[in-house]
């Protein structure tokens, strides 16, 4: 009897992780923490997009409705008569390097997933590796790293703020989605 007990003892003791190894094939502990994978990679998905720097010859000057408008700009009455950026990107107008965009999970407003910056090269931001559903990027003119960036002006589009802005991106499986655009207007530049 002792024998018996002693053996049965002994098999719980070497089992004691028996559970957690078969769990995804690794040896971890129950305190280690589960490692989630993310979407294989045929059915991981991506979303692209640029920030542009929203060109407006007569920026911010008085406007009224008699004037004629620049190329590129449009006024608007209901905040002081300034005349601005379209919210519409042009051929000539050119990219803004090193803006930090946020990407979250589900509707906007949400970040906190990852974060990426607009490439030197080309100016785009892409986010890779994303799985199916609904993600919000944005971007925040406040934002520490993005004020020596994206100093005194406004967001022109996906919609007109001087505080954060971003876009509500559906992806399905293998999706890669293009296009997702933010246009900024400096004060101080055409």
């Amino acid at each position: 009897m002792r024998r018996t007990l002693a053996f049965v003892l002994l098999m719980l003791l070497q089992c004691v992780g028996c559970s957690s190894s078969t769990q995804g094939g690794t040896n971890s502990g129950p305190n280690d923490p589960i490692s989630v994978p993310g979407p294989l990679p045929e059915e991981a998905g991506s979303i692209t997009g640029w920030v542009w720097h929203d060109v407006c010859e007569g920026d911010w000057a008085p406007a009224s409705p008699s004037n004629n408008l620049p190329p590129g700009c449009i006024a608007d009455f209901s905040s002081g008569t300034v005349i601005h950026g379209d919210g519409v990107p042009d051929p000539h107008e050119p990219g803004i390097v090193g803006v930090v965009m946020d990407l979250g999970k589900g509707p906007c407003p949400s970040t906190g997933l990852a974060e990426t910056l607009t490439s030197p090269v080309d100016m785009s931001f892409r986010f890779d590796g994303l799985g199916p559903g609904t993600y919000c990027i944005s971007a925040d003119p406040a934002r520490w790293s993005n004020q020596s960036v994206l100093r005194d002006g406004f967001w022109t589009y996906p919609f007109a703020s001087q505080g954060p802005v971003w876009a509500t991106v559906t992806i399905g499986r293998g999706e890669n989605r293009f296009g997702i655009e933010f246009g900024w207007d400096f004060a101080s530049e055409p």
